[in-house]
């Protein structure tokens, strides 16, 4: 029986993690698509928010909530598989990530040549959201430290990656250099998602056989 639950927990942990995968890969998708469809969106010059006031606005919204479903199933993993302490910091945090995203979403940016308060407050949640990344890619840094297992470089150079991202995004979006805004955000999503994924197995890949003795 103890066989059996031990089976089960791995099975359920596969599952979400083969959504929130599934869920970043449309996501990855549909934005790879905005960039070929007619939007009139510059892919170097706009960020992926700009997509939302044209007429494809609604792709954008689709594929921000598979963001938010693949990164909240993260948080909760996190929160499960870590717990404690860092689990609490890291499922916080990259909740916050996922309500930045979602107010992004929600609230649009300024038309080109507009200043709209819409538009000032869509800055300061993309702020918020960046920020909230860094932050929870320093935090799994630091249960790496805090703990021992195999096969974690792979980690650490995609948390490398993804703060080297945000940290060039957040330079960019505070110092408003538009001609490398759209460039930078997506290389910071792309950063980002590839960090997410590598975490989730470095998680998996810790915690699962210590859950495995423990039911033994």
């Amino acid at each position: 029986m103890q066989h059996l639950s031990f089976k089960a927990l791995r099975s359920v942990h596969a599952a979400r993690a083969h959504i929130a995968n599934a869920a970043y890969a449309l996501f990855a998708l549909l934005i790879v698509l905005l960039a070929f469809l007619p939007t009139g969106v510059s892919t170097t010059r706009q960020t992926i928010s700009a997509y939302a006031l044209s007429p494809e606005g609604s792709l954008l919204r689709i594929a921000f909530s598979c963001l938010a479903l693949g990164s909240l199933l993260a948080a909760y993993e996190f929160w499960r598989s870590i717990g404690g302490a860092w689990g609490r910091t890291l499922a916080g945090l990259t909740g916050l990530w996922v309500l930045g995203d979602v107010l992004d979403t929600v609230v649009s940016i300024n038309p080109v040549g507009a200043h709209t308060l819409h538009g000032e407050i869509h800055v300061v949640t993309a702020v918020v959201a960046f920020s909230a990344v860094a932050a929870t890619v320093l935090a799994f840094l630091g249960w790496l430290c805090s703990t021992s297992g195999q096969g974690r470089r792979g980690a650490v150079w995609a948390s490398i990656l993804a703060l080297a991202a945000v940290v060039t995004e957040l330079m960019i979006t505070m110092l408003s250099a538009t001609a490398l805004a759209g460039t930078a955000e997506r290389a910071f999503f792309l950063g980002a998602l590839i960090w997410m994924i590598a975490a989730r197995r470095t998680v998996a890949r810790s915690l699962l056989p210590a859950t495995s003795a423990l039911l033994a």
